[in-house]
Formats: structure tokens, C-alpha cells, sequence
């Protein structure tokens, strides 16, 4: 026991040169021995088993044929360059692309304006707050649901609202139109997602100091003048983070179009999200699958790296 006490000590040579030459391990050393690491531990442990392990193990199954049954077949680099060549991928991707930037400019400047309203305190404020915040709380295969058969061509709600009103000549395909059914799939993406950016904004003007606002106001600056000058670079690094998640969480759609279009009609929503689950469970190509999705995901990092170097630069500039 005095051997192991000298050897964890301060004083020991091995440990001073750890703490010289590695300051990261020693960090980590450090925190493993304090209370609170046990209780992280568990959630340690789940995160590796449910999101480490699935992401090695799906890098490993990009680089092989495999059909979810019997033996896997190695096929190095074939998966990924049939993913830099298949149209049909690159065809969801653009959709994916048209998705993501649709809900998520549709999201920033609704819960930014939500918020902007929010923080004027106008009689009845909190409960438009938990009205606007109720769609991220319902199920997002509820709501697709919903939303599908209030815009049924057939017998939906909202044809039928119009023929109640006598405009019989407004009446649409809705869903059913190739034209009509992405901006649909983009507007209810916007409405189940614009209650986290409405309140990360509100979080963000609550911690604008009055005082600025108040000496705008007394140099004659107008509403619009303090939210350009004031409000709006005040808030960029709130934007930047709200974009990111809008960004990360838009990319994944799938349940809400699954359910409202199924990718439909014809190919107008079909988004990468389907072509990976149809690849994977449709077709029975979990190489193939797994490779589209760590494609997907270097494109969404360089885009992000993009994102932030974007905002690196209206902080200087603003």
C-alpha cells in the first residue's frame, strides 16, 4: 500500500512527468476522481452504447456488402464511390438542401419576430409563449398525421373550409401537387420547429442590458434603428447557435414527410433521409446505406464549417 501511495503521489517521477509532458491526461485523470464523475458515468456508459458504438460500427459496415443476413463482403471504397456517382442520391441531397434552407430561414425569422413580440409584453404573452411552444412538444408523427389530412385532397379540412365558403375555384391538390407538396412539407417543418428558436431569442433579448435601449432612444434612434444597431449584432452568436441546431435537426427529416407524402408525389419530397432508410431496410443495402449517410454527414460538417466562418465575419464586420 505505501508503494501504490508513493506511486499516485505528487513527488513521483512518473507522475511529474505526466503532469510535464501530458497537462490533457492529467486533466482527465483529475476529473475521473472526483464525485461527480459517478454520477456521469451512467450516462458514459449510455452514450457509448447506443451513439458510440452504432456510429464505429456503421463505419466499419460502409466499407462492406452486406444484407443484414450471413456473411459480409468487403468491398473497400465501392460503396462510397457509387455514392459520389448515384443521381438519385445527389437528387434527395438538393431536396434535403431546398428542406433545410427553407425551415431554416422560415424559423429564424418567425422566432426571432415571435420573440421581438414576446419581449414587448403584450397582455397575454405567456400564453401565446406556450401556444407557439406546443407543436416541439406533440409527437412529430402525430402532427404529420394531422397536417396530412388537413391538407387531403379528397376530404381534408381545409378543402373542405372552402367549399363551406363558396370558393370552390381555391380548391387544390395540396399534398398531391409536385409543386405545392415541398413548400407544404417546408411550412409544417417550420411550424414543429419554431418554438426552440422563439426561445432562444427571448433568452437572448432578456440578457440586453435597458441601458442601451435607452440610449438610443434618447440619441432619436427609431424602433427599427435600435433593432438594427442594437438588437440584431447583440444577438449573432444566438443566431449562430439557433442555425446549427436548426441545421442539424432539419437534415435528419424523415418522420414527418414519411407520414404526410411518403417522398411523394413522384420524387418531389423524397429527401435523403428515405433513400437511406429505403437503401438500408427497403433494399437490404446496409454498406451501401451506412456509406450515403457518412456522406452526408462530411457534407453537413463542411457546411457547418462554412456556417461559422459566415459568422465570424459579420461579428467583425457588424
Amino acid at each position: 500500500m505505501a508503494v501504490l501511495r508513493h506511486r499516485n503521489s505528487e513527488n513521483h517521477p512518473m507522475r511529474q512527468r505526466l503532469n510535464r509532458h501530458h497537462p490533457l491526461t492529467n486533466s482527465i485523470l483529475d476529473f475521473t476522481r472526483q464525485p461527480a464523475f459517478l454520477f456521469l458515468l451512467p450516462t458514459f456508459v449510455l452514450l457509448g452504447a447506443f451513439v458510440a458504438i452504432p456510429l464505429i460500427y456503421g463505419f466499419i459496415l460502409s466499407f462492406y456488402q452486406w444484407s443484414g443476413f450471413g456473411p459480409m463482403t468487403f468491398v473497400g471504397l465501392a460503396n462510397f464511390h457509387r455514392a459520389l456517382t448515384d443521381t438519385t442520391f445527389w437528387h434527395s441531397m438538393l431536396r434535403t438542401l431546398w428542406y433545410v434552407m427553407g425551415t431554416t430561414i422560415g424559423c429564424n425569422i418567425l422566432g426571432l419576430c415571435f420573440a421581438l413580440a414576446l419581449f414587448s409584453r403584450l397582455r397575454g404573452w405567456r400564453f401565446f409563449r406556450t401556444l407557439l411552444f406546443l407543436s416541439n412538444v406533440a409527437p412529430i408523427t402525430a402532427m404529420g398525421i394531422l397536417w396530412a389530412l388537413i391538407l387531403s385532397p379528397s376530404n381534408g379540412l381545409l378543402n373542405s373550409i372552402i367549399q363551406s365558403l363558396g370558393l370552390r375555384h381555391f380548391e387544390g391538390l395540396w399534398l398531391a401537387n409536385p409543386h405545392l407538396a415541398m413548400p407544404l412539407v417546408i411550412f409544417v417543418g417550420i411550424w414543429q420547429e419554431v418554438g426552440i428558436p422563439m426561445l432562444l431569442y427571448s433568452a437572448g433579448l432578456n440578457r440586453i442590458s435597458e441601458e442601451l435601449f435607452e440610449a438610443a432612444k434618447l440619441d432619436g434612434a427609431k424602433g427599427f434603428r435600435r433593432l438594427w444597431s442594437i438588437t440584431l449584432p447583440l444577438l449573432t452568436p444566438v443566431m449562430a447557435v439557433t442555425t446549427i441546431l436548426l441545421v442539424v435537426w432539419s437534415i435528419q427529416v424523415f418522420a414527418s414527410i414519411w407520414v404526410m407524402t411518403g417522398g411523394g408525389p413522384g420524387y418531389a419530397t423524397y429527401v435523403v433521409g428515405l433513400y437511406l432508410y429505403h437503401s438500408g431496410f427497403g433494399y437490404s443495402q446496409f454498406g451501401y446505406a451506412n456509406a450515403m449517410s457518412i456522406v452526408v454527414a462530411i457534407i453537413a460538417g463542411v457546411g457547418m464549417l462554412g456556417l461559422l466562418t459566415v459568422v465570424k465575419r459579420i461579428n467583425t464586420i457588424w
